[in-house]
């Protein structure tokens, strides 16, 4: 996508893009306030993503929409849409109002400007004002301690981060599996961080849980209200982001019109035997006693409807015997709970912010098969 008409005038510029804003340290002046000159901005001071950064920058300046697209981690291929630019300022407002994010607080890019959460977090430094340093997207976006007001993160990078996250005001979480193990360990650091519930259709979270032991219930942010349907999955309504009756996958326990428990994926359920079984509910067990990457899945079976399958990444001999004597011996899980068979892969297929592509993933023909 293009953009031709590359000259704004200032008082457009300067709504788009707060007196504040800082990239990597450095503020931006200008006194044309051109498009050509933010681009080149961003260009000097970057030196990665550019081509991605300067095509949205394209958009956010001259479009009244934007264009996102899903990570693809739930089904065989990303959705593509568009959304007005108004609806994300609307979203960028409500989340600089829950987390009291200021002109000149700090923050942290460390996702991929594909998709939502990358365009997201820099579109909440243009119009916010905040200082954000960019780093390239990993699995270990922090490599020593610095101190930022707000940061957002994938479960994985909180993983690999937590040694450095003590100088972190709001840690935000999202995008993944994220473990009561890794919830206690959180906690235990008196880190202050949230987990985000949203998906792309409302461009980032519409509900935030703070991690709390015991594990706290989701609640909504202003503006947004939810329904339950005949599946036990949620339906969201929120105006100011265009939405009405969005038809979600992920079943819920409602606890009053403005909380609910999240249970897990209906479409990733595992019937086994006529028991349907969630499996976020087995990674959360199993995060307890499995280091490397995995997830749980269901595949066709004769006589049960489905198995229950553990589908690791890269995991030498002695760690399989460890996990095979973990599972074994663990009480957290029923018999019918556990799982029957272990595939070995040695890479997962992944997105470039490294969320699993389950679905595609199990396509492939596993480097070995065990029984359990």
């Amino acid at each position: 996508m293009k953009f031709s008409r590359w000259e704004v005038n200032h008082s457009d510029l300067q709504q788009l893009v707060h007196p504040d804003f800082r990239l990597n340290g450095t503020k931006f002046h200008s006194k044309s306030r051109s498009l050509k000159e933010l681009i080149s901005f961003f260009k000097h001071h970057l030196g990665f993503q550019s081509t991605a950064v300067e095509e949205f920058l394209g958009q956010w300046i001259n479009s009244d929409q934007l264009f996102f697209e899903t990570s693809g981690t739930t089904s065989d291929r990303p959705k593509h849409f568009f959304v007005k630019k108004q609806v994300a300022i609307n979203s960028i407002k409500i989340t600089a109002k829950y987390f009291d994010l200021k002109p000149n607080d700090s923050a942290l890019h460390c996702s991929p400007m594909n998709y939502v959460v990358g365009k997201m977090q820099l579109l909440r430094a243009l119009v916010l004002g905040l200082s954000v340093d960019f780093v390239k997207p990993s699995a270990k976006p922090l490599k020593e301690t610095l101190a930022y007001d707000f940061v957002a993160m994938t479960p994985m990078q909180v993983a690999n981060s937590l040694d450095f996250l003590d100088q972190v005001k709001i840690l935000l979480v999202g995008g993944g599996l994220f473990s009561t193990h890794l919830q206690k360990k959180i906690f235990k650091k008196n880190i202050n961080a949230f987990e985000s519930y949203g998906m792309a259709e409302t461009l980032s979270h519409i509900a935030i849980r703070k991690i709390t032991d015991p594990i706290a219930v989701f609640k909504l942010l202003p503006g947004v209200t939810y329904q339950v349907d005949n599946r036990s999955c949620l339906l969201v309504n929120a105006p100011h982001l265009d939405v009405e009756k969005l038809k979600t996958n992920d079943r819920v326990v409602a606890v009053n019109h403005k909380t609910f428990k999240l249970l897990g994926r209906v479409d990733s359920l595992i019937n086994t035997g006529g028991v349907k079984i969630n499996p976020e509910f087995i990674e959360d067990r199993l995060a307890e006693v499995i280091s490397t990457s995995f997830f749980v899945a269901g595949i066709p079976n004769e006589v049960l409807g489905q198995e229950i399958v553990l589908v690791l990444e890269n995991t030498d001999s002695k760690q399989i015997n460890s996990i095979v004597e973990a599972i074994q011996t663990i009480d957290m899980l029923k018999p019918y709970e556990k799982p029957k068979r272990i595939f070995l892969y040695e890479v997962f297929i992944k997105t470039s912010s490294q969320k699993i592509r389950r679905f595609e993933t199990l396509k492939k023909i596993p480097n070995k098969v065990l029984d359990l």
